[in-house]
């Protein structure tokens, strides 16, 4: 049950660091795509509930710009602030999908991530030492049998 739990650890950082590589992949990518102004043209406004039943609004603006290639394009950002109608701003978006699009300045949460992926660098230095590698001598046929895995005695 114990191996168990050190193998759950271990996924679910690989995969906490496999999103924030794909983070800083975007981020990068999305570094020389092209920035032009834009226009609230509105602000929806979404109703939900949370998980205690209690409502949560949420204000989606809605963006209008023309692309470089002369193509209108209206939706919703990927990132954004708080906008209000008629308000102008700058968004950069793919040149291949300009659908796809963030306003300038607004950054997904890859700081957080990060903080988040340095901090459990022990946990996974752990698991490794407590686990992987003991199964690693295991597979190999040099576990010498004690209880404290290769490096007892």
């Amino acid at each position: 049950m114990v191996q168990l739990v050190g193998w759950a650890v271990v996924a679910v950082l690989t995969v906490g660091w496999l999103l924030l590589i794909w983070s800083l992949v975007e981020r990068w990518r999305s570094r020389n795509w092209p920035e032009v102004r834009a226009v609230v043209v509105e602000v929806l406004e979404r109703r939900k509930l949370d998980s205690s039943g209690r409502p949560e609004i949420y204000w989606k603006p809605v963006l209008s710009f023309t692309a470089q290639d002369g193509r209108a394009v209206r939706g919703i950002p990927e990132r954004h602030g708080r906008l209000s109608a008629g308000e102008e701003v700058a968004v950069r978006y793919d040149p291949a999908r300009p659908e796809k699009f963030y306003v300038s300045g607004c950054r997904k949460g890859g700081i957080g991530i990060l903080l988040l992926m340095l901090m459990a660098i022990p946990a996974v230095v752990y698991g490794l030492v407590r686990f992987a590698l003991p199964l690693a001598d295991r597979i190999a046929g040099q576990h010498v049998g004690s209880p404290f895995g290769p490096w007892g005695s």
